[in-house]
C-alpha cells in the first residue's frame, strides 16, 4: 500500500506563504529573509519554508 503522505510536499514556497498570509511578494521575501519565527531553508536562490514549522507558528497564539 502506498503511503499517501509521500504525495504531500513537506515545504511551502514563498508564493504559497504569501498567499496564506495575504501579503505582497516583497513583504513575503522580506519576512522570510529577516529571521522569521519558523524554519526556512535556502536552496540556491530559492527559499523553502518547512511546512510543520510554519503551520505551528501560524496556528499558535504567539505574534511576530
Amino acid at each position: 500500500m502506498k503511503d499517501s503522505t509521500q504525495d504531500i510536499p513537506a515545504v511551502y514556497t514563498v508564493e504559497e506563504v504569501r498567499a496564506i498570509l495575504n501579503i505582497s511578494k516583497n513583504s513575503a521575501y522580506s519576512f522570510i529573509k529577516n529571521r522569521p519565527p519558523f524554519a526556512v531553508k535556502k536552496i540556491g536562490d530559492s527559499y523553502r519554508i518547512i511546512k510543520s514549522s510554519f503551520d505551528e507558528w501560524l496556528y499558535s497564539d504567539h505574534d511576530v
